[in-house]
């Protein structure tokens, strides 16, 4: 999962360089640790008909740009979610990375993932200039 922050994922077949054993809470963790050339750049799904792909959360990872999926746009306004819904335009939350808080790792969100279709961006254009307000 470290790999993933980096925005890369371990190889398919890549065996652990080392393994390392921890004990949290009096559970015992074994971590596989993999180096950079076990390593390749994540390829992201594409947004297909409209729909923006997600994780297992419903959001979107996006801790480096390239991540974002192709055909699809990172929208950084804060009023971007509540504007998508509005217009029914599919989007979901970015996650920029985490931060942790009482013990507990919180994702850091950072706008909405749309797709990039022409017809529902100059819809989304269209009202904000008939909003009076900047859309992005």
């Amino acid at each position: 999962m470290a790999w993933r922050r980096t925005g890369r994922t371990v190889k398919d077949q890549e065996q652990p360089i080392k393994h390392t054993t921890t004990v949290r809470k009096g559970v015992e963790c074994v971590s596989e640790m993999y180096g950079l050339w076990q390593t390749q750049v994540v390829c992201p799904e594409p947004v297909v008909h409209g729909q923006v792909p997600r994780n297992e959360y419903g959001n979107v990872d996006l801790f480096v740009p390239e991540m974002l999926p192709h055909g699809g746009t990172h929208v950084r306004d804060p009023g971007a979610r509540s504007m998508c819904k509005e217009l029914d335009i599919d989007c979901a939350d970015a996650v920029v990375g985490f931060e942790f808080r009482r013990g507990a790792t919180v994702p850091v969100l950072d706008g909405v993932s749309v797709a990039l279709l022409l017809q529902r961006l100059e819809r989304l254009l269209k009202h904000a200039q008939c909003s009076g307000g900047d859309a992005f």
